[in-house]
């Protein structure tokens, strides 16, 4: 049986249901830890609770962060970009997020 890590308090995961992210959650669970999977869209598993967000919505990711004791920001849309206009938009996308985040 595994000590759980539960004074550390819960660890807010943005992006989660990701590439990364579902490997940086099942790594907190297997060292005891509580991951919060934060995301737009759910995870293809419920190993950790889920919170759906939109991280770009500033009262959505403060409310979804508000009993988190630490986070592990990796929420972003990753897509490349192909052109300008989708590029500029993904990017005032993901600075938003991450601002509303820190």
């Amino acid at each position: 049986m595994r000590a759980t890590n539960s004074s550390q308090g819960k660890i807010a995961v943005t992006g989660g249901s990701g590439g990364t992210g579902k490997y940086v959650i099942a790594e907190l669970l297997d060292h005891g830890y509580q991951p919060i999977n934060l995301d737009i869209n759910p995870p293809s598993d419920d190993k950790a609770p889920f919170r759906q967000v939109d991280l770009a919505d500033y009262s959505a990711t403060k409310e979804a962060l508000s009993d988190c004791a630490q986070i592990i920001a990796l929420g972003a849309q990753p897509q490349p970009d192909f052109d300008f206009d989708t590029g500029a938009e993904r990017f005032r996308n993901n600075t938003l997020a991450t601002y509303n985040v820190f």
